[in-house]
């Protein structure tokens, strides 16, 4: 017996799970048709495969103090950033994140990079997100979202400035 109505539906509600497989590791990241990367990556690729996230990084400057703070404060959270290879925000705000990441010794397995086409689309990983611009921190404890960081930090504030806010709210 054939169920092809049956079969589509199972798709439907298979791919629209907020689901994020925290023990793959690996790149999974690809161009799709229009010529945009799409998929999961990480700190590494990046850092090999585009000359601004080099630049980027080397040139932020955190704040030494609420970075101990947030050594500190930065277990049982994971993040999901979004971000677009196409957006200069993203472009700048990746690599600092990763930076001040690297500062507080921030477990990578607990991050997870989404690259998205234009129209914030990434092969269903970004449904249940609701990611409108780029890049998009999303903070999580307990595998719930507990605050975002959208396109780049408060006015007058920085992004160690603002995780930190986003954790010691949801205490």
């Amino acid at each position: 017996m054939n169920f092809p109505y049956l079969k589509i539906l199972l798709l439907f509600v298979l791919y629209s799970c907020k689901t994020i497989d925290w023990n793959n590791h690996q790149n999974n990241i690809h161009k799709n048709l229009k010529g945009y990367l799409v998929g999961i990556a990480n700190k590494s690729f990046f850092k090999q495969k585009y000359k601004w996230f080099n630049k980027h990084y080397f040139e932020y400057k955190f704040d030494k103090q609420v970075i101990k703070r947030l050594k500190a404060d930065k277990n049982n959270i994971k993040i999901i950033a979004f971000m677009g290879t196409w957006c200069d925000d993203s472009q700048k705000e990746i690599p600092y994140f990763c930076k001040v990441l690297d500062a507080i010794n921030f477990d990578y397995k607990k991050l997870k990079i989404i690259a998205v086409n234009r129209w914030k689309n990434a092969n269903g990983l970004q449904r249940g997100w609701h990611v409108k611009k780029v890049p998009t921190f999303i903070v999580l404890k307990s595998e719930k979202e507990i605050g975002r960081i959208v396109e780049y930090p408060n006015k007058n504030s920085n992004l160690e400035r603002d995780l930190l806010k986003i954790i010691k709210n949801s205490n």
